[in-house]
């Protein structure tokens, strides 16, 4: 009775770890798909200024773009940051 317990228990677990596994890869792939673009706050930093915020969001353009780099890894992207819409204060490359 024991053995059979274990084994229902590993069948389980196994079961589980895949299908998480799966699930993982799913998440991932539609994450992805999510962060390659451009983003920009421009309307949050506007409202803060106009609401005068106690601590207003400076206002920051964001470029997320997918590299082919397979010594890296599968899922690589570049990433590119800069201030008040001027390409010349990038702050994070």
């Amino acid at each position: 009775m024991k053995r059979i317990f274990f084994a229902a228990c590993l069948l389980t677990l196994a079961f589980l770890s895949t299908s998480a596994q799966d699930d993982l890869i799913a998440d991932m792939k539609l994450f992805s798909t999510w962060f390659e673009g451009r983003f920009d706050n421009f309307a949050q930093h506007y409202d803060d200024k106009e609401t005068k915020a106690e601590h207003p969001h400076e206002h920051i353009h964001s470029i997320f773009k997918r590299v082919d780099l397979p010594a890296i890894g599968k899922d690589v992207f570049f990433v590119q940051q800069y201030l008040d819409g001027d390409e010349a204060k990038v702050y994070r490359q």
